[in-house]
């Protein structure tokens, strides 16, 4: 059996992909395409998006551009997850990863994923990392079904109140690099809990922040933030960034780009581990935590 590694690199025939929103929830769908950059980047030919079929790396671009962009996705979600106390084995190495996908090269965008068992990690166009999520609990409601997921819900009472989980939220914020003070001076952080329609209070909270520009009239209106937390666990399920402008971390992933995409596919399986690290290291705008073991 060809190790993840392998598969990842091997791989000869690559499309553009993001993972079936089927068991991977709306983060899944959405993950290479954040609201920000639908509506600040105009593109007169958006790149068709399939699912994956078996294959799950995903990308269309020389083996080395793919390299260096999985290791910088890598180095970011290494540098912010830790931070934000999940239930992870940190470092992440490539090994690990279940699913990854990055824009074309011709696209000159910086958007990717990046997911192991449980969780996933989505950057957006600029490069910044902003969506973080559950996989594992979107999975297992999705399979019950909203219904006898709140009925699952009811028998795990909270252990926060509103008040702790707005303190939570904020939290994973500044851990993040988002600027919270700067955030309520615009506008005020929202908190709701979710509840039965029996009105009996779930477990489940949402903080809201602000109101994001639609890219398009029919668009659904979204908040620019969201963060949703599991009372009942005191855990994270999802941080969405859906404005990445409102993060403090730098944008891009990659660096000298043109003379990256020069290196050939042959020339690259040639490449020794340290050759590899070199490239990483030469080619990356993240500082390096664990690309590889």
């Amino acid at each position: 059996m060809r190790s993840i590694r392998r598969m990842a690199i091997l791989s000869r025939r690559r499309r553009f992909a993001i993972p079936s929103a089927t068991g991977l929830s709306i983060f899944a769908a959405a993950a290479l395409f954040c609201a920000d950059c639908l509506a600040q980047t105009p593109v007169s030919n958006p790149p068709s998006v399939t699912i994956f079929n078996g294959n799950p790396f995903s990308f269309e671009g020389p083996l080395a551009y793919e390299y260096v962009a999985v290791a910088a996705m890598l180095d970011e979600v290494n540098l912010i997850g830790p931070r934000l106390n999940l239930p992870v084995r940190f470092p992440l190495h490539r090994e690990d990863l279940k699913r990854s996908a990055f824009a074309p090269p011709d696209l000159n965008w910086s958007s990717g994923n990046i997911s192991v068992e449980n969780w996933a990690f989505a950057f957006s166009h600029a490069g910044r990392l902003c969506f973080i999520e559950n996989i594992g609990v979107f999975r297992a409601w999705n399979k019950l079904g909203v219904g006898k997921r709140n009925e699952m819900l009811l028998k795990h009472p909270s252990l926060i109140n509103l008040n702790d989980a707005l303190t939570m939220a904020t939290n994973y914020l500044e851990r993040m690099h988002v600027d919270v003070m700067a955030l309520e001076k615009e506008m005020p952080i929202l908190a709701v809990q979710q509840h039965h329609w029996s009105k009996e209070p779930l477990p489940l909270f949402e903080i809201t922040w602000g109101i994001h520009p639609k890219p398009a009239p029919d668009d659904p209106i979204l908040p620019r933030l969201k963060i949703m937390i599991d009372g009942s666990k005191k855990e994270l399920v999802e941080i969405r960034l859906e404005d990445d402008s409102i993060s403090q971390r730098p944008p891009g992933l990659l660096k000298n780009r043109d003379e990256l995409l020069k290196i050939s596919d042959d020339e690259f399986l040639k490449y020794s581990d340290q050759q590899r690290k070199d490239l990483v290291a030469k080619f990356s705008l993240r500082p390096g935590v664990a690309p590889s073991k």
